[in-house]
Parts: C-alpha cells; structure tokens; sequence
C-alpha cells in the first residue's frame, strides 16, 4: 500500500501491526518514512527515534533521521546521522524505498519544532525532539509543549497564545518563532508571519524552510527579484531540494520573460 501512494491506509495498518509488536523497529522506521514522505516532520522523527531505541544499528532509520535534520536545517546532527550510518553500513545506498527532501511535499507550512539543549550550529538549541511524548500530556507543561500540541490539534488562537508566552522566557529559540509563524501563516496574518520566519532565520541561518517560506510570502506579494534571492540562498544551503530548485527555476523564467516583453506593470515591482 505504501508503495501504491496509500500514505494513509499504509500507517494505519502499520499503527495496528506495533500494538501487537510494539518492539518492531521496521515497523516503526516504516512508519517514519511514511510521516516524513508526508510532511509530518514531527511524528516522523519520534518514529525513527523508536526504531533507534530499539535497535540502534537500524542504518534505514540513521539515514532518514538525518535526511529530516538536514532539510530542518540541523547540519550538524544530520551529518552525525550519516556518519552513522557510513560507520554501520560503508556499502550503504539509499533504495527506492528510502527518500529524499526532492520527494516532500510542496506545502511545507505548518509543522512543528521542538528542541532540546544539546546544541548546533547557527541554532542556540539544537535538534528537533518529538511533539508526541508521553510527557507533553502531563500536568505541568511548558507553555512550548501546550502551544505544540495546540498547533497540532488545530487550536491555532490558543496555539499562538501559547507560543507567545514561550517567547517571552526565551526568545532566542528559532523553533518557536518558526511555530508561532506557521500559525499566524495559517490565520491570515501574513506580514507577522514574515517576520517571524526572519526572527526564526536570525537565529538559524542555516533553516531552509523558513527562506522557503519567506520566498512564497514576497512572490506573492508580486516581488518575484526578492523571493528570487531567498530561493537561491535556500537552495545554495541545500541543493538537493528539489521543490526550492524548481520555485527558483519558475520565477527566474518569469523575470526573464517579463525582461524581454519589456512590459511595465506596476503590479510587478522589478
């Protein structure tokens, strides 16, 4: 089913197939690959996590961890997983059942970070953890863990709250402004939203989706030369990402054509 594009039909049946075998790490890096196929960086990565836990020489779980690292822009964790994977497997080659970021999908907007404090470069942070731990339901929680789960059950107003407070015990977490600016995205609030992709970009340079992101709100905004220059910056940090090589590609062709008609139209600030 998986391999038929029944994204959803392919993790139910692997979700009822861990009840019985919960210690199962093919179940579980399936079903990450599946999450991260899908765009859902957040249950994907705490489903590799799990197959890691359980056996922590899975190459295939190594491997797709780091390719959801790379994309989210943590360099250095990413390329600690890939050497983790060389070090297990030397011969190792990605098949057609593993993926890459040119196979995610083109609407990026909308999931979520969580950090933990073991540090990265460009990132004050460091990697990504999942939102779907045992203890984000606990009594207690940070304002960042409510505002996640928030954002994910759809509650994007008392997300946003949520996010707001946890920005103001720390604002130099590049994920939370990230967050905070794919629900304030979600609602219409576009200039926000863009500037809380740049605050996210201040602190992690390196964060790909958020110049994606940054690039879709100006091209739609009609300035095409400036969401140009963040889809070259993003695809100079990761030129294997073929969703921001074929944006770049379809804007250079429409300044160019624009050129040679040598049409003026205030519409279209060149």
């Amino acid at each position: 089913m998986e391999q038929l594009g029944k994204d959803e039909e392919a993790t139910k049946a692997i979700e009822r197939a861990i009840i019985f075998r919960p210690t199962d790490g093919t179940l579980w890096c399936n079903k990450g690959v599946i999450h991260l196929k899908c765009g859902d960086y957040v249950n994907a990565l705490e489903s590799f996590e799990n197959a890691l836990k359980i056996d922590s020489y899975d190459v295939s779980a190594w491997y797709h961890k780091g390719v959801l690292l790379k994309l989210r822009g943590k360099r250095n964790e990413a390329g600690y997983c890939f050497e983790k994977v060389k070090d297990l497997d030397p011969k190792f080659t990605p098949s057609s059942r593993c993926i890459s970021p040119s196979d995610f999908p083109s609407v990026l907007l909308g999931s979520t970070r969580k950090r933990d404090n073991s540090g990265g470069k460009n990132s004050k942070k460091g990697i990504i953890r999942s939102v779907f731990c045992k203890n984000v339901f606990h009594t207690g929680i940070t304002p960042e863990q409510k505002g996640r789960r928030m954002h994910i059950e759809g509650n994007l107003f008392d997300a946003l709250k949520c996010y707001e407070k946890a920005l103001k015990i720390d604002p130099e977490d590049p994920d939370l402004w990230f967050n905070k600016a794919c629900v304030l995205q979600s609602i219409g609030k576009i200039a926000d939203a863009k500037k809380c992709f740049k605050a996210a970009l201040k602190l992690n340079s390196n964060d790909v989706l958020s110049l994606y992101n940054i690039g879709c709100i100006v091209q739609s905004q009609g300035n095409y030369v400036k969401a140009l220059a963040y889809y070259d910056r993003a695809s100079r940090i990761d030129s294997d990402y073929a969703l921001i090589v074929r944006k770049k590609s379809e804007v250079e062709e429409i300044i160019c054509k624009y050129r040679e008609s040598k049409v003026t139209s205030p519409s279209v600030p060149f």
